[in-house]
């Protein structure tokens, strides 16, 4: 086999497993910052989250108990609730013609005791009894039948001789968390371990069933609402449905580009200094097969030998040297004939 072919394909599979050695270390940086970028976007969109909704359920939260009081002072001054039952039957036809409040729209009002004195259901409500721990005016109440999360509102109220209860319920329902929701986020309610409501309707509530049974990699953060009772509070899941900030397209397209541009400039500098290496051994080998079958200073010897050299100074040079200083002594101790031939 040639010495320029086997030097050849030498290079050539060296050259091919530095080129495997530079996709794979340049695929796990890939990979390592593919996943590092999309971590941090979605830890920071958590974050964002988190602090956005938080700011949402106190908000709400402070509008409604303003609702509620101003619905109050409303009734007291329209004097409904005095001269029961001609008056309370006024507050019903009033209540139906509004549909109820803007923000309540199903309530309950009773006297101290605990009766009944007018009851208004939205349709489509079933509203629970709720239970308050003296001195609350808020809490929860869920309304088994149709599966209805109500946070309730609690005022005093004159009712003409004594105080009583206003009671507001506020339906915790998928129209209230889409209309808080913005893109690419999933707002679900959870009460005692379920989903109640969803952004998404019912089928955002089959989707969070799934979260919980079969776990989730997507950012979320857990906001629980208020309440006297932590254990008995829903909470807020949010879920971030946005695609990954990086894609692996992205670091696709630019990685072959640079595995390409490596290769070509890898071809183009050491296939360049392979062929001139080569060709400077190629000539050497030749020089000494050519004083083997004619051992004299010929000029192609020479010529070869000069070109083994090169122009630089490194070990093929030094070989090539001292090879033509062993063929001019072996050249000049060997006898020669009156001619100036070398006998046979």
């Amino acid at each position: 086999m040639p010495l320029r072919t086997a030097l050849g394909r030498q290079f050539i599979v060296r050259l091919l497993l530095a080129l495997l050695l530079f996709a794979a270390l340049s695929g796990l940086v890939s990979a390592w910052i593919y996943h590092l970028a999309n971590r941090l976007a979605s830890n920071q969109q958590t974050i964002s989250a988190h602090e956005h909704y938080s700011k949402v359920i106190s908000g709400l939260e402070q509008h409604w108990g303003r609702e509620a009081f101003n619905f109050k002072i409303r009734l007291e001054a329209q004097g409904f609730l005095e001269n029961a039952p001609q008056q309370t039957e006024k507050l019903m036809a009033n209540l139906t013609a509004q549909g109820g409040s803007l923000e309540f729209p199903s309530l309950r009002i009773e006297n101290t005791r605990g009766e009944t004195l007018a009851s208004f259901e939205y349709i489509g409500h079933k509203i629970p009894k709720a239970r308050f721990l003296p001195g609350q005016e808020t809490t929860w109440a869920m309304d088994p039948v149709h599966g209805q999360l109500f946070m309730v509102f609690r005022q005093y109220i004159w009712l003409g001789t004594e105080n009583g209860y206003l009671t507001l319920f506020k339906p915790m329902d998928h129209a209230l968390l889409t209309q808080y929701s913005y893109p690419f986020t999933r707002l679900s309610l959870w009460w005692q371990g379920k989903p109640v409501a969803s952004s998404e309707g019912d089928d955002g509530l089959a989707k969070a069933a799934a979260f919980a049974k079969a776990g989730s990699h997507s950012p979320l953060a857990r906001l629980p609402w208020s309440g006297n009772d932590p254990e008995n509070v829903p909470q807020l899941l949010i879920e971030s449905i946005s695609p990954p900030l990086l894609s692996i397209a992205d670091f696709a397209g630019p990685l072959l580009l640079s595995l390409l541009l490596f290769a070509l400039a890898a071809w183009f500098l050491l296939g360049t200094w392979e062929r001139r290496l080569g060709q400077r051994l190629e000539r050497l080998a030749r020089a000494q097969e050519s004083v083997l079958a004619e051992p004299q200073m010929a000029a192609e010897i020479e010529d070869d030998l000069r070109a083994a050299r090169g122009n630089g100074s490194d070990e093929i040079s030094a070989l090539a040297q001292s090879t033509e200083q062993l063929i001019r002594q072996a050249t000049a101790a060997k006898p020669t004939g009156p001619d100036g031939a070398v006998p046979s």
